[in-house]
């Protein structure tokens, strides 16, 4: 009696599943990114590229109910990395945004609702969290308005100098690639146009190549060059303007950046956009003062570099044509051997053009605590000094921007329950908001301080609010775009957080707390 052959048991069916596998293994090969290259998912990118930000209802409701709960894993994680205690404070609330075009960007906006319906959920890491955590109340309602998005920038207007060290790049290598790669990329590894021309100073020929390769992985479009130590630094930073207008790309350009490795910058559309006001044909020379007004009485009204200096190609033309007689000696010791009063003093001898300033280029140069200015609700061109001067991290901030637009970015919200979101912070004012908002809150000091250094750039600014009992707030600590296309925030405070006390040095909660947003499209 013959033997039926079928496809459950004939070699032709072992031979299909075999090549399946194959096809599936080299399809995940091929298309999983490389580590740290992709800020954002594709599906995110794509849909930002075709105008679509919104999903169905039905998805949007199977989404929150997702984004609702916590798990165990993430919440021990949060544990370890912050050194929370056993015990801790937790909220989660998701923030549905409509984008809407009749409406403009506002300092603050204020919303119907309430951020809190309810207390905190105490979260005990040593238990075994069998219970589940109840659900999330009705999502906050944000309008905001149509801004365009980080990943869709054509930023092939700019070409940006940078001078660091081999030494500090690579220390801080995986913050600078990721703030870097926010406005020089699209943020799934593919460069926007801009070039970065990076100076190493005293790098050797493997390590110029090391870097640029970490540098074209995260999409990137760089060159690295070294430059000697002997030269003194104002004579480095100058050249920076004939290396750059000397370059093969310098043709396509229209403006030429000076800028610091801790440079920022936030919003590339809008920037490009109010750099589109004045005329690169023209001899050009455009930054900001300091915010420090003892600042400009010691250095000049000079651009200060670390906010971005933007220079026209005839400006960069005729910096390099006098290149060698801005930087003998004797120009080095009337400009004090200052780069950026070098380049200031170079121009003003050589041509009849002056400091144009965009007030919105922010040089930042304050210390101590800076919330204050990441609280007051600006739309900056540029941001400076947040790894030296003080602690910010703007990376984190604008994260929300990829699917909410560039508008978003520390954009601010007031809630009637007395909690203002910065997208730097989430404040509470238990005694009620009973200040000017528009006043920036003085938390932060001057190098040389006076008592009215920032008064000319900020104006009369309100009493700082730590140590009163009048303000208490969370941080933003880490942001992330989800699977689904939604932004988390997560917001931590420490309960030992000596700012946050009465006047009479009381803690106004001594447990750590921990508040966390989930930020999607509401469809509408």
């Amino acid at each position: 009696m013959g033997t039926t052959m079928t496809m459950r048991n004939s070699p032709s069916k072992v031979i299909l599943t075999v090549t399946y596998l194959v096809i599936v293994i080299l399809v995940f090969i091929y298309l999983k990114p490389t580590p740290g290259q992709a800020l954002v998912p594709s599906s995110i990118h794509n849909a930002a590229q075709s105008g679509r930000t919104g999903r169905t209802l039905v998805h949007i409701a199977a989404r929150d109910r997702a984004n609702c709960q916590p798990n165990r894993t993430h919440l021990l994680e949060l544990k370890e990395r912050y050194e929370l205690n056993d015990s801790f404070k937790y909220a989660k609330r998701l923030v549905h945004f409509t984008r809407k075009h009749n409406i403009q960007r506002k300092s603050m906006t204020n919303l119907p609702q309430q951020l809190l319906n309810g207390d905190f959920q105490i979260i005990n890491t040593q238990s075994h969290m069998k219970h589940k955590i109840p659900g999330c109340s009705k999502p906050l309602e944000v309008p905001v308005s149509t801004s365009p998005f980080p990943q869709n920038v054509d930023a092939s207007d700019f070409m940006f100098g940078i001078s660091t060290t081999y030494e500090r790049f690579m220390e801080s290598s995986t913050i600078l690639l990721s703030d870097w790669a926010y406005w020089l990329t699209d943020g799934v590894g593919r460069s926007n146009g801009g070039k970065m021309i990076l100076v190493l100073i005293d790098a050797d020929t493997d390590e110029l190549k090391h870097a640029k390769s970490f540098l074209t992985k995260a999409g990137i479009n760089a060159d690295t060059i070294t430059a000697n130590s002997s030269l003194p630094m104002a004579t480095r930073y100058l050249s920076l303007l004939p290396t750059m207008y000397a370059h093969r790309d310098a043709r396509n350009k229209k403006w030429f950046v000076l800028c610091d490795d801790d440079t920022f910058f936030p919003s590339m559309h809008a920037l490009k956009q109010r750099l589109a006001e004045y005329d690169h044909k023209r001899e050009m020379y455009i930054g900001a003062l300091s915010e420090d007004i003892v600042a400009i009485q010691k250095h000049g009204s000079q651009a200060f570099g670390g906010a971005g200096v933007f220079l026209s190609p005839p400006t960069a033309e005729r910096m390099s044509r006098v290149f060698s007689n801005c930087t003998t000696e004797e120009k080095l010791l009337e400009a004090d051997w200052q780069g950026d009063r070098l380049l200031h003093q170079c121009i003003l001898e050589n041509s009849d053009t002056t400091l144009t300033t965009i007030p919105d280029l922010w040089q930042l140069d304050m210390f101590g605590d800076p919330e204050g200015f990441y609280e007051w609700g600006t739309r900056p061109l540029s941001l400076h000094h947040y790894r030296s001067w003080h602690h910010a991290t703007p990376s984190l901030y604008s994260k929300v921007a990829y699917i909410c637009g560039e508008d978003c970015t520390l954009q601010r919200f007031q809630t009637n329950d007395d909690y203002i979101i910065s997208g730097y912070s989430i404040a509470h004012y238990p005694g009620g908001i009973t200040f000017d908002t528009h006043a920036i809150e003085a938390s932060f000091r001057a190098e040389h301080e006076k008592g009215w250094n920032f008064d000319y750039k900020f104006g009369p600014q309100r009493k700082a609010l730590k140590k009163t009992g009048r303000k208490i707030s969370w941080e933003l600590k880490e942001s992330s775009i989800l699977d689904d296309g939604c932004v988390l925030q997560t917001y931590i405070r420490r309960g030992n957080d000596t700012r946050w006390v009465t006047e009479s040095g009381e803690p106004m909660d001594s447990s750590d707390g921990v508040i966390e947003l989930v930020w999607g499209a509401s469809g509408k």
